[in-house]
């Protein structure tokens, strides 16, 4: 028989070390997050006291507005939750807070043209279906966040595309490319700043004055994705949300005959419709009104399979039709 001493004194230290380290994180974080919970407690009736006049029954309603998803949902979604997988969701919460900033950098001075918000598909693929753009900022520590990663990495000149989470401590980097956004933002970009972005940057490497924003509005892309594989059968309404109030345009990559396949990713999307508009709400309406009137229809071809006691379907192929349409309508 052999017997094993005890493991290293100085791998348990760094390991007991190590889980000190995160329990202050978690522990600084969620003291803050909950102090802050306090303050909105505390803020929230007393706005409403001193600013709208709040009587005390309208106070009670609100406080009780406040609390009232947890014992409403909290029973429903908990056993929801214990019946699929945890994580997925706990990075869709985050990928949900996901937003951009566009711009370029010029002699190390960051020239921000405004922010992107998205909004993504169910798990577990979060493609993105919608994109809207506007320069109204969605977190005020944004663009110096922006301007500390470019210094950081001594980025002084060119466009950028720079993806962050917004965190309950401010925005966290995802990652910053060096060009201009692609998937068609930069004509969203276009149209709510009336400047053309790609001018701009030429502007910027030929040494030129960069040109002022001629407008103070926003865009946005809603996106049609893949309804099955298959063959496109039909692509309907495409004339109808094109005359939709707001839209500026119609795309779509394909025709009747194209085949499609789903890989799970922005691949997947077929069609999009681009709205402009006073603000991003405004046109993240009216470019989904749109989309829903858009119908692909799609021939799907089942394989013959194997049945259960050796019994098989009659011999062919068996033909099926799916149907999507665009987002419901958002009234």
């Amino acid at each position: 028989m052999s017997v094993q001493g005890p493991p290293a004194v100085g791998t348990d230290v760094t390991a007991r070390d190590a889980g000190r380290r995160d329990f202050r994180r978690m522990w600084a974080g969620q003291s803050i997050s909950l102090v802050g919970d306090q303050v909105s407690l505390f803020a929230l009736p007393s706005l409403a006291i001193l600013v709208l006049d709040a009587t005390g029954p309208q106070v009670g309603v609100l406080h009780a507005m406040a609390t009232i998803a947890f014992p409403a949902l909290g029973l429903f979604v908990g056993a929801f939750m214990d019946h699929v997988r945890c994580r997925p969701f706990m990075i869709g919460a985050d990928l949900l807070r996901l937003v951009s900033a566009e711009g370029m950098a010029v002699d190390g001075r960051l020239e921000i043209w405004g922010h992107t918000d998205r909004t993504l598909s169910p798990p577990p693929h979060y493609i993105e279906t919608s994109v809207a753009f506007s320069a109204e900022p969605l977190h005020p520590d944004l663009d110096d966040y922006a301007a500390a990663v470019c210094k950081a990495l001594g980025y002084r000149n060119g466009p950028f595309h720079f993806e962050a989470v917004l965190t309950d401590t401010g925005p966290v980097l995802v990652e910053i490319n060096t060009r201009l956004v692609g998937a068609g933002i930069h004509r969203a970009i276009d149209l709510a700043t009336g400047v053309s972005c790609a001018e701009q940057v030429l502007r910027g490497y030929l040494g030129l004055p960069l040109l002022p924003p001629r407008a103070r509005g926003a865009a946005c892309l809603a996106h049609l994705t893949i309804p099955s594989d298959g063959r496109i059968d039909a692509v309907e309404g495409i004339d109808a949300a094109r005359t939709s109030p707001g839209v500026h345009d119609v795309v779509c990559s394909v025709t009747t005959g194209d085949t499609v396949t789903i890989t799970g990713s922005n691949t997947d999307r077929l069609c999009y419709v681009l709205a402009t508009g006073e603000s991003r709400h405004e046109t993240r309406r009216a470019a989904r009104n749109a989309a829903g009137k858009i119908g692909i229809t799609t021939a799907v071809r089942l394989a013959v399979t194997r049945l259960r006691h050796e019994r098989r379907p009659p011999s062919g192929h068996l033909p099926r039709t799916q149907r999507v349409f665009g987002p419901p309508l958002i009234l």
